[in-house]
């Protein structure tokens, strides 16, 4: 599990989130809003220097899936 922020507006909103799962294609997350986050956003996680930009695929309580663009 890592922290990860979900920014969007060209990075002026952003929300934190946590990693639960990653891979090449995609991540698995989970925010405490999820119905805020909008279905494109750029994925952070500090800690990594890793960025990606994201789709989201689908949503399930507070769990997102998305796929690396």
């Amino acid at each position: 599990l890592k922290s990860g922020t979900i920014a969007y507006n060209d990075r002026f909103k952003t929300l934190s989130c946590t990693v639960r799962d990653l891979s090449e294609g995609g991540a698995r997350l989970r925010a405490d809003n999820p119905l805020f986050v909008p279905s494109q956003f750029e994925l952070l996680i500090e800690q990594d220097g890793f960025e990606a930009e994201c789709e989201v695929v689908w949503r399930v309580d507070k769990d997102l899936g998305v796929r690396f663009t």
